[in-house]
């Protein structure tokens, strides 16, 4: 039997980045709820759109992945966590300065 090899993934830029990068520019408490929740839907596409990828290469490897694949995900997110401390401390936001 041939191995069927999962489709290759496409790069693209995740459309919460921009909502995320637009909340530093919120100059109000409307616009900051108004951008979060734009966050937040948009970051619920991405995790709905990872969770089908993931169940379709589960169908075509027939054998469970999700769990790896979230794991990896959560990896891919963990420095970029890091990465906003540091800036944040940096640019003396969050009342530190």
């Amino acid at each position: 039997m041939k191995r069927r090899r999962a489709p290759r993934r496409r790069r693209c830029s995740s459309p919460s980045a921009s909502a995320r990068g637009a909340l530093l520019l919120a100059s109000g408490v409307v616009s900051y709820f108004v951008l979060r929740t734009t966050y937040g839907f948009l970051a619920g596409m991405v995790d709905l759109t990872m969770n089908a990828a993931g169940a379709r290469v589960e169908r075509g490897l027939g054998r469970p992945v999700l769990a790896s694949m979230h794991r990896a995900a959560s990896a891919g997110v963990a420095p970029r966590i890091s990465c906003a401390v540091v800036i944040a401390a940096l640019w003396g936001c969050c009342g530190g300065g």
